[in-house]
C-alpha cells in the first residue's frame, strides 16, 4: 500500500471518530442540561407567619391535581434556625378547605384531615395551590 493511500485512509478514520466523537460530546452535552431539569425541584416559598420567622415552601414540579386533590411536596421551617427544616409530601382538599400529610421528612404519615382555618400558613399554601 502506497503512502498516498495511507494517508487516505488515516484521514478517513480521523474525520470518522471526530464525527462520532462530537456525536457523543453532543448528546452528553444536551442530557447534562436536559435531565437535571426534568429532575430537579423548583421550590417557592408561598407562605410566611406575620413576623416573617416560619416559611413554607413548595416544590412546583411536585404539582399534582385529581379532581378537588392537590398534592405536593413542601418544606417550613423557621427563619431563625434554617437548617432545621422539616420535609412533607401534602395533600389539599381545595372544595372542603382541610389538608394532611402523607409523609413527613420521608416517612409515611398517617395524617388525617385537618381544618384549614386554624393554621394560616398552610391556609396560604392551600389559597396558593388550589388557584394554579
Amino acid at each position: 500500500m502506497d503512502i498516498t493511500r495511507r494517508l487516505a485512509v488515516l484521514q478517513w478514520h480521523l474525520r470518522s471518530r471526530r464525527y462520532w466523537v462530537s456525536v457523543v460530546v453532543g448528546c452528553l452535552f444536551l442530557g447534562w442540561f436536559a435531565l437535571p431539569a426534568a429532575a430537579t425541584n423548583q421550590w417557592q416559598m408561598v407562605a410566611q407567619s406575620a413576623d416573617h420567622q416560619q416559611v413554607q415552601y413548595i416544590d412546583l414540579n411536585s404539582l399534582a391535581q385529581t379532581g378537588a386533590i392537590v398534592r405536593l411536596q413542601t418544606y417550613w421551617m423557621d427563619q431563625r434556625q434554617p437548617e432545621a427544616k422539616t420535609y412533607a409530601v401534602t395533600e389539599y382538599h381545595c372544595d372542603r378547605q382541610q389538608f394532611r400529610d402523607l409523609e413527613l421528612n420521608g416517612q409515611p404519615h398517617q395524617g388525617d384531615w385537618q381544618t384549614i382555618q386554624a393554621d394560616p400558613i398552610n391556609e396560604a399554601v392551600m389559597e396558593y395551590v388550589c388557584s394554579h
